[in-house]
């Protein structure tokens, strides 16, 4: 059985995350997640990927210590395949 791999950026709404996101959408043969503690701005960031490119949203607020926590268990609960 094959690791899924995944990519998270963090605050990638705007800025140099934004760009990582969109260079990993181009070169990363998996799910790239963008995160924005801001609905609105991530969503919309989103929105101007999806011309070419197919990232994810996922809300994050990196202020709150257990938002990574629950990332990794919704992401868990979403994907049929897991190695350990």
């Amino acid at each position: 059985m094959a690791c899924q791999k995944v990519a998270m950026v963090t605050g990638a709404n705007r800025g140099i995350s934004f760009a990582i996101v969109k260079g990993l959408c181009k070169e990363f043969d998996r799910d790239v997640y963008l995160t924005a503690r801001d609905e609105e701005k991530g969503a919309a960031a989103v929105k101007a990927l999806e011309t070419r490119l197919k990232p994810k949203f996922y809300f994050v607020d990196v202020e709150e210590r257990r938002a990574f926590s629950h990332f990794t268990i919704w992401w868990l609960k979403s994907t049929e395949e897991l190695m350990l």
